[in-house]
């Protein structure tokens, strides 16, 4: 009778994992099928400026350090970009870059200002639910590359001038 109930029982599990199973691969296939089905989102430069600004306004000693301690994540994020948007991933390696030399001290010739909204990009950059989802093949990374631009406008003295303590080719960026 007790091995009975303990089949039963394991027989109850088994089937609730199925279950699981089956309702997980539902949802991705959904998720995926909702992407496949997502027009491409034209970008509003103007919003996702100001979404910036704020964010750089925002941004803390803190959220460099939580930043500087994501380096892992930012490197995957930057093997994950198609070879057509080349260029984003080489100005977010320098940016990155920026901010770890400004955080371990080894630059601090460049304004907070600098600093806070290179940081705000970076987050933008590693984070999937932006404007145009990055899970949209291609397509996801056009904000992005309007978020960067803004950027690199934004600060391209500063960006220069980092490139020459480095002695990067600033060609290679701008």
């Amino acid at each position: 009778m007790a091995e009975e109930k303990k089949k039963k029982a394991k027989k109850k599990t088994a089937n609730k994992k199925v279950a699981r199973k089956k309702t997980a691969k539902k949802t991705v296939k959904k998720k995926s099928a909702k992407a496949k089905k997502t027009p491409a989102k034209k970008v509003d430069s103007k919003k996702a400026h100001s979404d910036i600004e704020k964010k750089a306004r925002k941004v803390s000693e803190k959220d460099l350090k939580d930043l500087i301690g994501r380096e892992e994540e930012v490197i995957e994020k930057l093997k994950k970009v198609p070879g057509a948007f080349e260029k984003l991933v080489s100005r977010m390696k320098l940016l990155f870059e920026m901010l770890k030399d400004f955080w371990k001290g080894e630059y601090r010739e460049v304004p907070w200002y600098t600093i806070a909204i290179a940081a705000a990009a970076v987050l933008y950059f590693i984070n999937p639910f932006d404007i145009i989802f990055d899970i949209i093949p291609g397509a996801g990374y056009i904000d992005d590359v309007v978020v960067i631009g803004f950027v690199y406008k934004a600060i391209h003295e500063d960006l220069k001038t980092y490139c020459k303590f480095k002695g990067y080719d600033p060609d290679l960026f701008f």
